[in-house]
């Protein structure tokens, strides 16, 4: 049984509120502060795991990039 990376990427929770305006949130309070993304990374990145608790990539361009994709989607 092969492993369809396709599928698991999309099973996320970003239809669940709570878990994405976390996330949100959380970017945005480190968008106000000098390094805020740095000093607050380990919770964004915590938020995150809860948005896409399946994806494989975990480096912080990348995350960067998927939250402001959420950003720019609502």
């Amino acid at each position: 049984m092969g492993c369809n990376c396709k599928q698991k990427y999309k099973n996320n929770n970003l239809d669940n509120p709570m878990y994405v305006n976390s996330l949100l949130d959380l970017y945005r309070q480190s968008q106000e502060i000098e390094n805020g993304f740095e000093e607050m990374w380990n919770e964004i990145y915590a938020a995150f795991i809860l948005v896409y608790p399946h994806t494989s990539v975990h480096t912080k361009d990348f995350i960067k990039q998927e939250i402001e994709k959420i950003i720019k989607s609502r």
